[in-house]
Parts: structure tokens; C-alpha cells; sequence
């Protein structure tokens, strides 16, 4: 078993200092989805022109006939890919 942090929640929240000492693992979403997936990833980040980015980055990768999936705040949760 492991527990899956939201971003909001801080590392130095009460029940995740107990669970890190009983050595029970802590991810967030984006980890855990990179962990179980056999897909390259591409990681978009930043303030300001997210959105923007992964739907050029989409159609670029779309048009050199890749299968890209879109994961995130935009559609399906990364876990779910």
C-alpha cells in the first residue's frame, strides 16, 4: 500500500510524517502514474502557457505519427492513461 498525496496537502502534515515513519510510500498522482506506465513521458510545467504547449506539443507529435495521449489538467487524470 502506499498513499497518494494531493499537491495542496504539505510534507509536513501530521498523517504524512507518521506514514514516513512506517516507511509507507508517498507519491503524488504524477508519480505514481509514471511508475505504472510503460509510456514515454513529456512533462509540461511552469506558470503560464501550459495549456498552450501540450496542445502544440500534441499536434506536433500527432502530425510525425505518434499516438500521443493528453494527461493532466487537460482530460483524463495520469493514472487512468
Amino acid at each position: 500500500y502506499c498513499i497518494v498525496k494531493n499537491p495542496g496537502i504539505p510534507y509536513s502534515n501530521p498523517l504524512l510524517i507518521e506514514a514516513e515513519k512506517r516507511n509507507i510510500p508517498i507519491y503524488t498522482e504524477i508519480e505514481l502514474a509514471y511508475l505504472i506506465s510503460e509510456a514515454p513521458f513529456i512533462g509540461i510545467t511552469g506558470s503560464n502557457g501550459k495549456t498552450t504547449t501540450t496542445t502544440l506539443a500534441l499536434n506536433i507529435l500527432e502530425q510525425g505519427n505518434k499516438q500521443p495521449l493528453v494527461a493532466g489538467n487537460i482530460g483524463t487524470v495520469a493514472c487512468e492513461v
